[in-house]
């Protein structure tokens, strides 16, 4: 299944591939990341290229969706990822996000999400959609309720111990 570029007013949404390791590394070893998402044990570009390789490449192939690099129009910076994922212990597709530090505050990841959501439903086919966040991430959260998301309850996923926030989208409902 082909993957799809996307764009919104400032963005181009292109699906990840190994060229996109340097960005990949960056957004992974940001301090937030690390302490709302986790370290995904990236130290090196190659360590990137392996981890698109075999954890990105494969959704995008078989789904036609996963992991995107947001690039700003105006001058083709990278300025983050947003992507759906299938993530295991999740019912339903998740939308997560990240930028580097220096694109925070600009409304690049809630205008990503947004454009995400709308191809979820109208070119997957998709109605469901979840989010999870650390318990104290508090901007994250402020852009799900904007995106429209619910929280859910709370979800532990396979392997992990820290209790997550769980929201849900769907694509009939408007909160």
């Amino acid at each position: 299944m082909p993957s799809v570029t996307f764009t919104t007013d400032r963005l181009f949404l292109r699906p990840t591939t190994e060229t996109d390791a340097p960005l990949i590394l960056a957004v992974m070893n940001t301090p937030k990341f690390h302490q709302f998402v986790g370290d995904r044990g990236l130290r090196t570009e190659a360590d990137a290229a392996e981890y698109i390789r075999t954890k990105m490449l494969p959704q995008i192939s078989e789904k036609g969706y996963g992991n995107y690099c947001l690039i700003r129009q105006e001058d083709e910076v990278a300025v983050g990822i947003c992507g759906l994922y299938q993530r295991p212990g999740l019912a339903h597709t998740d939308l997560g996000f990240g930028l580097l530090p220096e694109h925070e505050g600009r409304g690049y990841a809630y205008e990503a999400a947004h454009r995400l959501l709308e191809a979820a439903h109208t070119d997957f086919g998709l109605t469901r959609i979840q989010a999870i966040t650390a318990m104290n991430h508090e901007a994250s959260q402020r852009i799900l309720a904007k995106l429209g998301f619910r929280q859910k309850g709370t979800t532990v996923l396979p392997g992990e111990s820290e209790e997550l926030r769980l929201y849900e989208w769907r694509a009939f409902e408007r909160y």
